[in-house]
């Protein structure tokens, strides 16, 4: 989330902001519906942050939701 924070910072620090807590909250809502994300590859799941070109890549595990990795859409990623 840092990095994403900071790339966008260098261009407009109130942007950075939205996004990261856009993201955050998408994230925090994996709490009380963990299953909500759609099946992606090797026991992971993927939230599509609504409304912003960004996934979250998760596994729903016994202790909870276990966030794997956090990237734009435009990024080549196969999870």
């Amino acid at each position: 989330m840092q990095k994403i924070r900071d790339y966008i910072a260098h261009d407009d620090p109130a942007a950075a902001r939205s996004v990261v807590q856009r993201i955050e909250q998408s994230i925090d809502r994996l709490r009380t519906l963990p299953w909500s994300g759609r099946p992606g590859a090797s026991g992971t799941r993927i939230l599509v942050v609504p409304g912003l070109p960004y996934v979250a890549i998760y596994r729903v595990g016994e202790d909870g939701v276990e966030i794997v990795a956090v990237f734009h859409t435009a990024r080549n990623r196969r999870m």
